[in-house]
């Protein structure tokens, strides 16, 4: 048993093409009692001739045994262009007590030049295609931690959020169903843990995800609070 979604070449698919050009600047200085790192990147990236999968329609698709049926065939269509502009932001203290803090902030924002309604597939009517990259990452994204290592002591605080964004979701489970947008709202990711050397290379540590409950992947998913303890051991 099994299935099979043969592929038809494209004689006239181009190459996609990545262009991107990034800056960055660090710098570090001392504080009360530590120092303190700057880290910052602009960055541009446009994508050309990017490729989608695109379903025949039933018209078009082969019979693969009398009797069987049609067999699904996909091929690929160049789509359109996609470019992206961004820049992050990174702080990091650290203290001589052992102590880390970290804040950093990202923000990107993506324009696609792709068809409105789709690509239209010779047979069929105007397609809606699998891909989509404007609205699909975090416009703005911001993480924190706390960190501390001191005399076999190590403890990490770390928090994310992420604002909502939009994916696409097969309406059918296929291809060829057509693509609908599903919202995703704000996300937050958060994990704790608490670590003891007991003695040389070996190990205990408490660790803690989901502190604020059910919290969301970037997929979507939601997972719900998890614990773990660990006994990790070097030789």
């Amino acid at each position: 048993a099994g299935f099979r979604i043969p592929a038809v070449g494209d004689p006239q698919l181009e190459s996609s093409t990545v262009t991107n050009v990034e800056a960055g600047w660090d710098h570090t200085m001392p504080i009360t009692g530590g120092s303190l790192t700057l880290s910052s990147a602009v960055y541009w990236q446009r994508t050309t001739d990017i490729k989608s999968p695109i379903p025949f329609p039933p018209a078009l698709q082969v019979a693969q045994v009398a009797g069987v049926g049609a067999v699904p065939y996909l091929s690929f269509r160049n789509v359109g262009d996609s470019e992206a502009i961004g820049a992050e932001l990174d702080l990091e203290a650290r203290f001589d007590n052992g102590l880390t803090a970290t804040l950093s902030y990202a923000v990107i924002d993506v324009d696609d030049d792709f068809p409105a309604a789709g690509l239209r597939v010779p047979g069929a009517n105007t397609l809606a295609y699998p891909v989509r990259y404007e609205g699909a990452a975090a416009e703005n994204r911001v993480t924190a931690g706390l960190g501390y290592v001191q005399d076999g002591w190590t403890a990490d605080l770390f928090i994310a959020w992420s604002e909502g964004r939009t994916l696409l979701r097969d309406v059918t489970g296929t291809y060829a169903g057509g693509q609908v947008p599903v919202v995703l709202d704000d996300t937050w990711l958060s994990t704790a843990s608490l670590g003891r050397e007991l003695m040389p290379g070996i190990t205990l540590q408490a660790t803690v995800q989901g502190l604020f409950g059910d919290e969301q992947l970037g997929s979507g998913l939601e997972t719900e609070r998890r614990a773990f303890l660990t006994l990790t051991a070097a030789f």
